[in-house]
């Protein structure tokens, strides 16, 4: 936390330092972060289960979650190109 705070202050200032410790900032990104964290704690889980390569190829389908999440839950909007590139990839780890 210290060394993200120390880069923080250097690539921004206090300003950015304040950024990171903004608790409005937080709770905005805290259903995102929870889900992430569940996630790969549920990828680790599964490797009793499932070969690797089926844990990787499916630890791939992070990516259109997170973006859905992201759009979703905090606003956040992705260009059409953004969403090709991201269904190209959502097609070629079922394929």
């Amino acid at each position: 936390i210290l060394s993200g705070l120390a880069a923080a202050a250097n690539s921004g200032g206090w300003e950015a330092v304040k950024q990171c410790i903004d608790f409005g900032l937080f709770m905005k990104f805290l259903p995102v972060s929870l889900c992430f964290a569940t996630g790969l704690s549920l990828k680790m889980m599964a490797v009793d289960h499932f070969q690797a390569g089926t844990i990787k190829i499916v630890g791939q389908m992070r990516l259109p979650a997170i973006a859905l999440l992201s759009a979703l839950l905090l606003g956040r909007r992705y260009s059409p190109a953004q969403w090709q590139v991201i269904a190209l990839i959502s097609t070629s780890c079922i394929a």
